[in-house]
């Protein structure tokens, strides 16, 4: 599929190039390609790339470097987007990326949010789990906080918009869902997501290299696990 490319400027120092499609595999690989190519050609004036759902973010090290770059990126960027070959070439590509196994205690105390979500969607909690955990979900972006990965896509039967009245407190490791997406909070914080469950996998860690367990690209599988399995890895 072709897309529309726009380029412009989020700092003096930055720009963003985005993709005129929505958030979905598509974007996701075409997103992804463009920063293998842009990877290529790093030099010490490229100091980040930074991928979102169907947009790239470059940060350079000087104003000179960035409109030097300007024009390649832009060529890059649009012989990606409308190539005939980009889908076939990303496939190919994805196939070799990290595949990441998180455990997930989908019972309660843990799942606080799965008795409302059992009347809303009319299923029972083993269908939940079922559907949550055999599928592979793609790491489309990080932000929020650092470490939270925004994941999809999920199962058409486990949508659901985020909540009117976000929760205060989410505890860290709470597995959680809302529209095609899935995450996990790292830190204890406020969230808008529905909670399905808790894993005892640290998500960020900053002596970590990288500190953030998923990067863009991964495929994550979640298995379900017991209460007294995560007490003891706890």
């Amino acid at each position: 599929m072709a897309a529309g490319v726009s380029i412009y400027s989020i700092h003096n120092l930055a720009l963003t190039i985005s993709f005129d499609l929505g958030i979905g595999e598509e974007a996701h690989r075409i997103v992804m390609l463009l920063k293998k190519e842009l990877e290529k050609g790093v030099t010490k004036e490229i100091v980040d790339i930074v991928p979102a759902y169907n947009s790239l973010s470059v940060y350079f090290s000087s104003k000179t470097a960035l409109m030097l770059a300007m024009a390649g990126i832009k060529k890059s960027a649009t012989e990606i987007a409308t190539s005939p070959t980009t889908s076939t070439a990303t496939s190919v590509e994805t196939k070799t990326n990290t595949l990441v196994e998180i455990p997930v205690c989908y019972e309660l105390p843990f799942a606080i949010d799965t008795p409302a979500i059992l009347d809303r969607l009319g299923m029972s909690q083993e269908e939940i789990i079922q559907r949550h955990s055999q599928k592979k979900y793609t790491v489309y972006m990080n932000g929020f906080i650092p470490g939270f990965s925004y994941m999809g896509t999920l199962d058409s039967r486990l949508e659901l918009p985020r909540k009117k009245v976000p929760t205060g407190s989410v505890p860290a490791g709470s597995v959680a869902i809302a529209a095609q997406q899935t995450g996990i909070y790292p830190f204890e914080s406020p969230g808008g997501w529905h909670i399905i469950g808790r894993t005892p996998i640290k998500m960020f860690e900053k002596n970590r290299s990288p500190a953030c367990l998923l990067q863009p690209g991964d495929t994550v599988l979640f298995y379900p696990i017991t209460v007294s399995e995560l007490e003891n890895w706890l």
